[in-house]
């Protein structure tokens, strides 16, 4: 069974429009921050 990833509310606002995105936390362009890491080799395993 994978991992539950947690969920952690970040406000996105484009063109006046609000939105939650709860795995902004996941995003991760220099495939760098260790939590990010350890949750894919963890959900990978």
């Amino acid at each position: 069974m994978p991992p539950k990833a947690r969920r952690t509310p970040y406000a996105i606002t484009t063109h006046g429009d609000t939105r939650i995105d709860n795995y902004y936390w996941l995003r991760d362009d220099s495939r760098s921050r260790p939590e990010v890491l350890d949750y894919l080799h963890e959900e990978n395993d």
